[in-house]
């Protein structure tokens, strides 16, 4: 499985766990108010993103 990979062909239980830490990172109930973290992908691509929100600060 080289970088580039595409994790969909990756084993059930590593795109598990995968998934599962992106919904943790995108839950906002798991930031404090003055917190801040920062994530980077390698690729996104649009059809990966299934739900988007504009957030105010």
């Amino acid at each position: 499985m080289g970088r580039d990979a595409e994790y969909r062909h990756w084993p059930e239980d590593v795109r598990k766990d995968l998934e599962l830490s992106w919904e943790f990172m995108l839950d906002p109930r798991n930031y404090g108010r003055y917190e801040s973290w920062q994530y980077t992908v390698h690729t996104l691509y649009e059809d990966h993103v299934a739900h988007a929100v504009q957030l105010e600060c």
